[in-house]
């Protein structure tokens, strides 16, 4: 059972995207193309503001219960929605989400285990055809559509360099205008062994990691950890995905180096039948981000996953996650976790847009 309040505010962003959000929307067109006044519940990271949000060519100007309109600016009015920052889906495979749902035959201790099984190699096979015609990009766009229709507007997931990107959402390892250097976020997702080289932390910011997908104790996906930590790569710019194998040790570390960690319930319960610790991660100060993962285990969308998160919490964690913190986990703290912060995750002034409405009642806006 979802906690009420959760559900509450679950609902609540799902009307930003549905006809009845618009029935309540006035629009006064004004002489100048450039200048937009939206007024409504605006959604800050701490609050809900009944205020105003004025933009002016690409910047936000003001965030504020009452701003000062531009001459001939477009006035809009939201009444019965709100008004939210683009989402961050902190992490995702998004080619693979062209497969349909996969029901593992059994449980799994460890990712190696169900990613070796004949099993996952027939499922599979859809996706490696797909590959072999030259249609990855095709892949790519599916589930990118699929995630905007969400509410994500930036999303961590496309193979750095990939040739499929500045199309729908915003790629967060490939700069999709965004005013960063190509080394800016490094993703790493195979087995942390094979990790060559090291990290310069003065030019990347973010170094994402799959790290340590299993069931709570499992001594190969603990050993991940030994291995990030002994090749230099546990760090404030680290953020861990995953994290189930994790115990108190695991998080105590991760907090002191102000390393962010990435959540999926719903995947780690489809293959582990558990999933990491957030009350633990969240005692040691750690910032949590939920990611969808892939279609496959996970969630359709950001939605779903937070359902799964919500009903994990009321049902395994007693409540521990206050409701405050859901909306942070698919906006400012993805952001941060991303070292995108300066641009996206939250509705405040800033020197410079990089993207423009996307989603009905959604504004997805940089931070400055």
């Amino acid at each position: 059972m979802i906690k009420a309040a959760s559900r509450r505010l679950i609902t609540l962003m799902v009307l930003l995207l549905t006809g009845p959000a618009w029935a309540a929307t006035t629009v006064t067109v004004g002489a100048d193309p450039t200048k937009t006044v939206i007024k409504g519940p605006l959604v800050t990271p701490d609050q809900v503001l009944d205020g105003e949000l004025v933009i002016e060519g690409d910047t936000i100007t003001c965030v504020a219960p009452s701003c000062t309109a531009p001459a001939g600016a477009t006035r809009i009015t939201v009444t019965n929605a709100y008004i939210l920052p683009g989402f961050v889906d902190a992490h995702n495979h998004v080619a693979y989400n062209v497969l349909p749902r996969w029901t593992p035959p059994k449980l799994y201790k460890n990712r190696s285990q169900w990613q070796g099984s004949d099993a996952y190699r027939v499922f599979k096979k859809p996706y490696d055809d797909l590959t072999n015609k030259g249609l990855t990009c095709e892949m790519i766009k599916y589930g990118e559509v699929k995630a905007l229709l969400s509410g994500v507007t930036t999303i961590q997931g496309t193979s750095p360099g990939s040739q499929c990107i500045r199309t729908l959402i915003r790629n967060a390892e490939n700069q999709a205008n965004l005013p960063t250097s190509a080394n800016h976020i490094r993703t790493f997702i195979l087995d942390i062994g094979s990790f060559q080289g090291g990290i310069n932390w003065t030019a990347t910011k973010s170094f994402v990691v799959h790290l340590a997908e299993g069931v709570r104790g499992d001594p190969k996906s603990l050993a991940e950890f030994t291995t990030l930590k002994a090749k230099g790569l546990l760090a404030s710019g680290t953020a861990v995905i995953h994290g189930a194998a994790f115990g108190d040790s695991e998080f105590q570390q991760m907090g002191t180096a102000g390393a962010k960690l990435i959540w999926s319930p719903r995947s780690n319960l489809v293959l582990y039948a558990q999933t990491t610790d957030i009350p633990l991660a969240r005692q040691k100060g750690i910032e949590v981000s939920v990611g969808v993962d892939w279609n496959p285990s996970g969630s359709d969308h950001i939605f779903d996953e937070l359902r799964t998160a919500a009903e994990v919490n009321e049902e395994d964690f007693n409540g521990a996650i206050p409701d405050a913190e859901w909306i942070k986990m698919i906006t400012v703290n993805p952001a941060k976790a991303l070292a995108l912060d300066a641009f996206i995750g939250r509705l405040a002034p800033a020197s410079r847009l990089t993207s423009r409405c996307c989603v009905p009642g959604t504004t997805t806006r940089p931070r400055a």
